[in-house]
């Protein structure tokens, strides 16, 4: 047998990809400064889409004067691991193409869901119909 027709044949034993794992290629296979923007983007977006719940949290059950940047110092926090598990999934070492792995669309739907969430957060606050309590409790 040639060399054509085995390779045929092993292209068709081969099964077709999905179109989830063409996805994930697509994603893997961006330049490495495409790659750490998304997941840049992507840890932004959670700090600032937990922030305010964050916030509603610590004013109403756990307010002390002399820890007043807890909730900030918490949902960056958040926002770090968020940035470490990207850079994990997505960017890698240099000249490293990370593998594509199932991990990586959900970690992109994850990215998605809470752009998304950011995106509702800031138009309630430009239109002035977010809801946050400003003052601490009194007692």
């Amino acid at each position: 047998m040639s060399r054509g027709r085995r390779r045929k044949k092993e292209e068709h034993a081969r099964p077709q990809s999905s179109r989830w794992s063409r996805y994930v290629d697509t994603i893997v296979h961006k330049s490495r400064p495409t790659r750490l923007a998304l997941v840049s983007s992507i840890a932004i977006a959670t700090t600032f889409s937990i922030s305010p719940l964050v916030d509603m949290f610590y004013i109403d059950h756990l307010f002390s004067l002399s820890m007043p940047i807890l909730p900030a110092l918490f949902s960056s926090g958040i926002g770090i691991i968020v940035f470490i598990i990207g850079w994990w999934l997505l960017v890698g070492i240099v000249g490293e193409t990370p593998q594509a792995r199932p991990a990586i669309l959900w970690y992109f739907g994850f990215g998605l869901f809470v752009m998304i969430i950011a995106i509702i957060w800031l138009s309630l606050w430009i239109t002035g119909n977010a809801s946050l309590p400003l003052q601490p409790p009194n007692g």
